[in-house]
């Protein structure tokens, strides 16, 4: 995984790795990725709920962390699914990107 890792251990530790992107869209941009593989956010089951739930708490946690003032400038989740939403790995991961449009 190309960047540096941001986040890893604590609480959030245990289910996600967070990792600044190389590539910059936005002020902040961080792809958080769950240590389970699980192939997209196509695939999550019921049985994957906690660890979506970590990976949601864990972006607002991040997002703090990192500067975004979210009454300010907001933030974005985005996960893609599918062969043309131009995922570049096949692993469920979710962009946090500081606000403005996409």
């Amino acid at each position: 995984m190309p960047g540096r890792d941001v986040i890893d251990g604590g609480l959030f530790g245990r289910s996600t790795h967070s990792y600044r992107t190389l590539q910059k869209s936005s002020r902040v941009h961080v792809l958080i990725v769950p240590r389970l593989h699980v192939a997209s956010i196509d695939h999550l089951g019921l049985e994957h709920r906690e660890l979506w739930w970590h990976g949601l708490v864990s972006a607002r946690r991040l997002a703090r962390e990192l500067g975004i003032d979210v009454d300010q400038e907001g933030y974005h989740l985005v996960a893609n699914a599918g062969r043309h939403s131009a995922r570049q790995f096949p692993h469920l991961h979710v962009h946090l990107a500081s606000g403005g449009l996409l």
